[in-house]
C-alpha cells in the first residue's frame, strides 16, 4: 500500500502544461495565413488529448514496471 502511494504521489507531480511554437526558417517570407492555419490545426490536435490524464497513467506505469510504449492517432 505504501509503494501504491509513494508511485501515485510521484505520477501526480508534474503539471503538465505544454507551449507549442513554431518553427520557422527566417531567411525566407513566412505566409501569415498559412502558418496561422497550421498553428490552429496543431492547438486543435493537442485540445483533443487528455494530456494531464493520460500522462498520469503513463507515468504511474513507467514507474511501476520500468518502461510505457504508448501511441496516439488521428481518427477524425
Amino acid at each position: 500500500m505504501l509503494y501504491q502511494k509513494m508511485i501515485m504521489y510521484l505520477a501526480a507531480m508534474p503539471l503538465f502544461y505544454y507551449t507549442i511554437t513554431q518553427a520557422n526558417d527566417l531567411s525566407e517570407n513566412i505566409d501569415r495565413e498559412k502558418a496561422l492555419k497550421g498553428y490552429q490545426k496543431v492547438l486543435e490536435s493537442f485540445n483533443r488529448f487528455s494530456l494531464r490524464k493520460d500522462m498520469y497513467t503513463a507515468l504511474y506505469l513507467a514507474i511501476r514496471d520500468g518502461f510505457y510504449v504508448g501511441f496516439t492517432y488521428d481518427d477524425k
